[in-house]
């Protein structure tokens, strides 16, 4: 199963809480991207205050095997500052794989990242995050992982707009 939106845009004052519960069978795989990009750089957009919840659970065979969650209220902005958070990046993005062959991949992954970049696999889980300065590098990483991960195959012609 894949999970490949495009990019959510947050505005200043902003609200959102969304969650992504995914099942899986023993052998089946899952895909997923969520981004999130803080105000529309090229219009001078800025978030400096928001309200964000937004996680993802993935469970295979009933048992909780992925469960990633984050939790921002207030002044985003200078939480976006934090380089434990996003070291001032306006734009963040979230890869997960969930599948049997995923130490095999995370290699060749590592090797497409940007410096603003990491990824790490353990327990069938393959997770990448992503920062940059603006929406257009990020889509430009996280194409190039979602190549990767998808074998080659092309990105969904959402992806194309």
């Amino acid at each position: 199963m894949e999970w490949l939106p495009q990019e959510t845009i947050l505005f200043d004052r902003c609200a959102l809480d969304r969650r992504l519960d995914v099942e899986l069978a023993e052998d089946a795989s899952f895909l997923g991207i969520e981004t999130l990009v803080f105000g529309r750089a090229a219009m001078g957009e800025t978030v400096q205050q928001a309200w964000l919840r937004d996680g993802i659970r993935v469970r295979r065979r009933g048992r909780l095997v992925l469960n990633d969650a984050i939790r921002m209220d207030g002044e985003v902005a200078r939480l976006l500052q934090r380089s434990s958070i996003a070291s001032g990046a306006c734009a963040t993005a979230t890869i997960w794989f969930v599948a049997q062959d995923v130490a095999a991949r995370l290699d060749a992954v590592r090797a497409v990242l940007p410096d603003e970049a990491a990824a790490s696999a353990w327990n069938g889980m393959l997770v990448t995050r992503l920062l940059a300065n603006n929406a257009a590098a990020l889509r430009l990483a996280a194409t190039a992982v979602l190549h990767v991960l998808r074998d080659g195959r092309p990105l969904p012609r959402v992806w194309l707009c």
